[in-house]
């Protein structure tokens, strides 16, 4: 069994980001899974059941995970055109 973590500067972390307008929580993960690493195949075989951090950054973000399996084998990072790069690093 693979897991995947992203390396975002000096941090490690899962693909996570911003609930856009009518998007439910679990819409906003699957989009920023395919968005940050091109994964499209999420199979959430154990439910949709999550687990939230506790808030962070001053109190103003509190971050979701899921659990999910996919199989696909490789991964493609996009580049973020806000900051013209990708938001994760290969190491």
């Amino acid at each position: 069994m693979n897991y995947l973590f992203l390396r975002a500067f000096r941090n490690w972390d899962f693909p996570k980001g911003e609930v856009e307008p009518g998007e439910t929580a679990l819409e906003t993960a699957i989009r920023e899974t395919r968005e940050g690493t091109g994964i499209t195949e999420l199979l959430f075989r154990w439910g949709q059941g999550f687990k939230e951090i506790e808030p962070y950054n001053r109190g103003m973000k509190v971050a979701r995970y899921y659990l999910a399996q996919t199989t696909a084998d490789r991964v493609v990072f996009a580049v973020n055109p806000e900051i013209e790069t990708s938001e994760h690093q290969i190491r």
